[in-house]
């Protein structure tokens, strides 16, 4: 069996814990973390396509619902 741990920085925990940020921090954060969220879409939709269809039924996607999401553009939830 295989456990996942995860981890959480220091720094994130520290900004959790205090005052709100100043404007640009808030900014350069929600930034990272928008980047973040693009980069995952981007990275299971290509994912997606290359599941073969019995993988997707085991998911319950078809593949017309796969090639949908896997079409979109990364910016698009």
């Amino acid at each position: 069996m295989t456990q996942t741990t995860q981890h959480t920085s220091p720094s994130i925990a520290f900004l959790g814990a205090h005052q709100p940020l100043p404007l640009m921090a808030d900014l350069a954060v929600r930034a990272a973390v928008m980047v973040t969220k693009w980069r995952i879409r981007r990275h299971s939709r290509r994912a997606l396509m290359q599941l073969e269809d019995h993988l997707l039924r085991d998911i319950g996607v078809t593949p017309r619902e796969a090639r949908q999401q896997s079409n979109l553009w990364f910016w698009q939830p």
